[in-house]
């Protein structure tokens, strides 16, 4: 299952409002750019995470035990959320 992340969340609630209340185009825009900010910090969290840990990190890929788990950011962004 997929992690929701805290711009999804407040997308979703600001779509239930949209109900009772007008929400202006912009505000779906912020959303967007959000989204793409928090993507941007989560794979890095994932990279300084292994990075902490003494794993080996190539570019944007951690160096795993078993070579099948080997993940780059993208990849562990995109299992996750």
């Amino acid at each position: 299952m997929k992690n929701q992340t805290a711009v999804e969340w407040l997308e979703m609630e600001i779509v239930k409002i949209e109900n009772c209340y007008p929400i202006p185009h912009k505000i779906y825009e912020l959303c967007e750019d959000a989204k793409a900010i928090e993507k941007e910090q989560i794979i890095t969290a994932y990279l300084d995470g292994a990075d902490a840990c003494d794993l080996e990190v190539k570019g944007d890929r951690i160096l795993l035990i078993k070579p099948d788990t080997n993940l780059s950011g993208q990849e562990y962004f995109l299992e996750n959320f």
